[in-house]
């Protein structure tokens, strides 16, 4: 989104709405998560990311880790999700040298920015939070510190901030949250997702849309091989009843106590030059290797850093060599790839759905296996 400066010259965004509304997507299309992390401006939509979870109006995360992130002009922008202090889990990294001027000292052109008293500016994004935990390393605006024993102990210490606040429930103000016993079901694979009906019975009113593969729902009531589901993350319709088994075998998998603590996984998106990219493959591999499942995504570039690491890697933006600005280009390229997958299903399932066959149970599992 485009940088525009408040009256105190805090960072605030020209369309935040719809670039998180784009974030939104994607966390719903490719997820589920159980946090968010980022640096800087990417820092500064975590927050943003963690209060539209605790007020209902997002995607539920349990933790945000906000790598120096900058005055929040936002919260005036969005003044109904910072109302009060938010009990999200955040982990704010911050750097002993970094200031106020961050990335805008060309805008600024010598202009002020108001600290409120405040020499530290991310002192403003701790207050927005409960209960925050703060790491300072001795340099200045850069996601990790310079030198190698200090990167390894931030690295440490997110692993274990991530490890802690990933196993609790999101904090979420708004009432209606999943109470703990009720059970979580994953959508199986196939390409035209599942059917969902109105009612329990096969002769319901079918909903336009299909509950898409590697959603997860709660379990509202089942009946048989019927359920009754509320959607918890993935993509399709928000509640319904879908068949949760058929001749053919298991169309939705009910997860055990284990599997439904770790529904998420890690998705960094970076953009900049080798010093902003190479430190979170670093980051990515140290997460990798305590378990989790990690995606970068970001310009051709570092695809040759990530090599070797272990990591999945999507290009999700053109490359540096240009010299043109590409955040853009970034966000709306990592959209796409999670609404590209979602656009063939549509399709699939709608020629599947022609085809249809008598209307009983077992047809209702056909036409979702193309």
């Amino acid at each position: 989104d485009e940088l525009v400066l408040d009256d105190r010259n805090w960072r605030c965004y020209r369309d935040v709405r719809g670039t998180l509304q784009t974030l939104q997507k994607v966390l719903k299309d490719l997820g589920p998560f159980d946090g968010v992390l980022g640096f800087s401006q990417g820092a500064n939509f975590a927050v943003m990311l963690a209060a539209q979870s605790f007020a209902g109006a997002g995607r539920p995360l349990s933790f945000a880790v906000a790598m120096c992130p900058n005055a929040p002009g936002y919260v005036g922008q969005l003044p109904e999700l910072f109302e009060e202090k938010l009990p999200v889990p955040a982990l704010i990294v911050r750097g002993e040298q970094e200031g106020y001027d961050e990335g805008v000292k060309k805008t600024l052109a010598g202009a002020k920015v108001e600290t409120l008293g405040e020499p530290v500016v991310s002192e403003h994004v701790v207050r927005l939070f409960q209960h925050p935990q703060v790491w300072t390393h001795p340099d200045g605006h850069r996601p990790l510190p310079t030198r190698p024993q200090d990167q390894a102990a931030l690295c440490e210490r997110i692993i274990e901030f991530i490890l802690e606040s990933s196993a609790t429930e999101p904090a979420v103000k708004s009432a209606g949250g999943r109470a703990d016993s009720a059970p979580l079901w994953r959508v199986g694979d196939g390409a035209g997702g599942r059917v969902v009906r109105k009612g329990c019975g096969l002769g319901t009113e079918e909903l336009s849309s299909t509950l898409r593969p590697g959603a997860i729902v709660e379990q509202v009531d089942l009946r048989g091989s019927r359920l009754h589901y509320r959607l918890v993350s993935g993509a399709g319709p928000p509640t319904g009843w879908v068949t949760v088994r058929a001749k053919a075998g298991e169309l939705l998998h009910r997860l055990s106590e284990e599997e439904a603590g770790l529904t998420g996984e890690i998705w960094i998106l970076t953009m900049g030059t080798r010093g902003d990219l190479q430190p979170f493959v670093v980051l990515g591999r140290a997460l990798k290797d305590a378990g989790y499942s990690v995606r970068l995504f970001g310009p051709p570039e570092l695809s040759s850093f990530s090599q070797g690491s272990g990591l999945d890697f999507t290009v999700s933006c053109a490359g540096w060599s240009d010299g043109r600005d590409h955040r853009d280009e970034l966000v709306a390229g990592a959209a796409a790839a999670g609404a590209g997958g979602e656009a063939a299903g549509e399709s699939n399932g709608a020629g599947v759905d022609a085809a249809g066959g008598s209307g009983d149970e077992s047809d209702d599992a056909a036409r979702e296996e193309p």
